[in-house]
């Protein structure tokens, strides 16, 4: 593990606020390699193993260094198959970047799990020592019912209670414990905004600086529409040529 900047220096995104990376129609072009580590994440997308994280530009060194040390209890979601259909919690462009775990490498077992639509604001409902406060005992459910919602497409209205099935969901929690690298195993950007891939690819430099352990860990754009797609070295190529283009 290496030692981080203090916060105040900041992690910063690339002035380039309207531009968009054209993903679409180029697949083939942007392919990403057998070595390059996409492949088995995709597949945990696909059989609901990931637990996602998005962090703002401003709590990216704090969270790495709570990571280097002790395991800690935080806050991730549980996509739907594919990483479809679900929103995640904060909005870019102040959360463009966040964290993929394998669920299957981390030990869920006093993991607190509330359901989409059932917003647990667990920062101020749960005690340093793991006390519910306010209802959450009562509103928590099991991973199998997190699946089977995510699967159908279903949850509740935040204010009415009506089911809600098919539309896009709102994110759901898993709070556990978290420490180092374990169970990392991809990164994300929440959009295509070149200013999003140019922040998540510095991200990953950060990440393995602070993580050693984590590897270069695969990139990928994650939305609600369109799920995870990966985000591979060509991609980036092509991403570097544009941006330099534009701001030469």
């Amino acid at each position: 593990q290496h030692t981080l900047p203090s916060q105040s220096m900041g992690v910063h995104r690339v002035p380039f606020t309207s531009a968009q990376f054209t993903y679409e129609g180029r697949e083939h072009e942007l392919a990403v390699g057998l070595d390059e580590g996409h492949a088995s994440v995709l597949q945990a997308f696909a059989d609901q193993r990931c637990l996602c994280k998005g962090l703002k530009a401003h709590g990216w060194i704090d969270f790495l260094k709570q990571l280097q040390g002790p395991a800690f209890r935080t806050s991730l979601t549980l996509l739907p198959p594919h990483g479809k259909g679900m929103r995640l919690y904060g909005k870019g462009p102040e959360s463009s970047a966040g964290l993929i775990w394998d669920r299957d490498r981390l030990d869920l077992s006093t993991a607190y799990m509330w359901p989409s639509g059932y917003f647990a604001k667990s920062d101020y409902n749960v005690t340093s020592d793991g006390r519910l406060l306010n209802g959450r005992q009562a509103a928590l459910v099991t991973l199998d019912r997190l699946l089977k919602d995510n699967a159908t497409r279903t949850f509740r209205h935040e204010l009415t209670g009506g089911e809600i099935v098919g539309r896009e969901m709102p994110y759901n929690e898993v709070l556990t414990y978290v420490r180092g690298s374990c169970g990392l195993i991809g990164i994300f950007a929440r959009s295509l905004h070149v200013q999003d891939l140019l922040f998540v690819m510095g991200i990953r430099a950060l990440v393995r600086r602070a993580l050693p352990g984590a590897g270069d860990l695969p990139l990928f754009v994650l939305d609600p529409e369109h799920g995870a797609r990966p985000f591979g070295r060509a991609a980036q190529r092509k991403l570097l040529l544009e941006y330099l283009s534009f701001v030469n």
